[in-house]
């Protein structure tokens, strides 16, 4: 059963804003998925059918849901928890009508959304060069005077997420597809976005990894993701803001106040470890607004306050929030994720381009970004809607030419 054809018009319409939206104002994905949600809601409602979102991933995310709305009984701020845990139950909803419209393509359909995205990209690069050029006159003339040289990081994580599944629709010619990462490489670099860089880096080798040694790649970090989400709060240990691992010179600032971040969630999930503090309780964490003091090599003494905001990574966040228990949970939906690149019939490059995805959220979110950001939760529905279509397509193809080989 198919989406109705009013559905392929506001998808490729969406798919090309993901572009400009994501660097002009990223902050913009949120009432661009609700929009697209409503529209796919609407969609269904005319056709008399009920969405049939995938099970496992829409038990991992009602459990998510279910401790985020319960956790109110024990948060920091009831109030706030309420709030951003019905937030997340409407884009959870909105994140599933998305991936059921996925399922309900043509190839020729998923190919038009995925040439929107990607041209959607271009006008995304040709901003970004455009603001570098400029002396980042695009972003102040349309934030202000004094929007700092970092506003464009948002766009750098939209493009490092978008340009895998958009790569896909190039990968017939792969002098194209080059020239695509080429570009793509180009407008993250003139981003100035450090998290960004490194994301399209790790996430360069992994994709190359993925073509050479196939689903071997997937099964590792279908193992590695979920244990590596488990044993988090096991960083700061390790590398503690004193004495890190890595010699203190070679360290940004921005770098140290991670471990200190870090080092102060590990605390506070030492004293709830079940259950964690309440959903999106970081913000309000007691002694969060306590600052810490370093020395730097040349001897003077630095402050760093122990929370500023959110943890700065989302396994932290989930463990400090939900404890245990919503690691746990967490962990099932990463599992569940990652498991969609895994099969034998998938499409080298599909498998490929989303194991890259999702190396590039891994690395963003355990870097940059609070994980219940609605914008960052836009991001990433769009970015599986968008690997989702890309690994369809290339299933259907490799099974059509199988087909096609038995038959002759």
């Amino acid at each position: 059963m198919r989406t109705g054809r009013a559905a392929v018009p506001l998808l490729t319409v969406a798919a090309f804003l993901i572009g400009p939206i994501g660097f002009l104002a990223p902050l913009g994905l949120t009432p661009l998925l609700i929009v697209v949600a409503l529209g796919l809601a609407a969609i269904a409602v005319l056709e008399r059918r009920l969405p049939a979102p995938s099970i496992d991933l829409a038990v991992g995310l009602s459990l998510l849901c279910t401790l985020g709305l319960a956790s109110v009984v024990w948060a920091l701020d009831p109030g706030h928890s309420l709030v951003r845990a019905l937030r997340l139950v409407g884009e959870c909803i909105e994140g599933l009508l998305l991936l059921d419209a996925a399922d309900r393509l043509d190839a020729a359909e998923r190919r038009r959304i995925l040439a929107g995205l990607a041209l959607g990209l271009v006008v995304m690069i040709a901003l970004a060069l455009a603001d570098a050029g400029l002396g980042r006159g695009v972003m102040r003339w349309l934030h202000g005077p004094r929007t700092p040289p970092t506003a464009s990081n948002r766009g750098a994580t939209v493009l490092a997420l978008m340009m895998w599944p958009a790569l896909l629709s190039l990968t017939r010619a792969r002098w194209l597809a080059l020239g695509g990462w080429i570009l793509a490489a180009v407008g993250i670099v003139a981003c100035l976005s450090a998290s960004a860089q490194l994301a399209l880096a790790v996430a360069t080798v992994t994709f190359l990894a993925s073509l050479w040694q196939g689903r071997a790649v997937a099964r590792i970090m279908l193992v590695l993701a979920p244990v590596a989400l488990l044993a988090m709060p096991l960083v700061p240990l390790l590398s503690p803001p004193d004495h890190p691992l890595l010699p203190r010179s070679w360290l940004k600032p921005s770098a140290v106040q991670r471990l200190v971040i870090w080092r102060f969630a590990d605390t506070r999930i030492a004293e709830k470890p079940v259950f964690g503090w309440g959903l999106d309780a970081a913000r309000a964490m007691p002694g969060g607004k306590d600052f810490m003091s370093l020395t730097d090599p040349s001897g003077q003494v630095e402050r760093y306050e122990q929370m500023p905001l959110h943890p700065h990574n989302g396994a932290l966040q989930v463990w400090l929030e939900l404890g245990a228990v919503g690691a746990l949970v967490g962990a099932l939906i990463v599992l569940v994720a990652v498991s969609r690149l895994t099969p034998a019939g998938l499409a080298p490059a599909a498998r490929a381009a989303g194991l890259a995805a999702f190396v590039v959220a891994a690395i963003e979110v355990s870097l940059s970004y609070g994980i219940w950001q609605s914008w960052w939760i836009a991001a990433l529905w769009f970015t599986g809607f968008m690997v989702q279509l890309g690994r369809d397509d290339e299933t259907q193809e490799i099974s059509g030419e199988s087909a096609t080989d038995s038959g002759t």
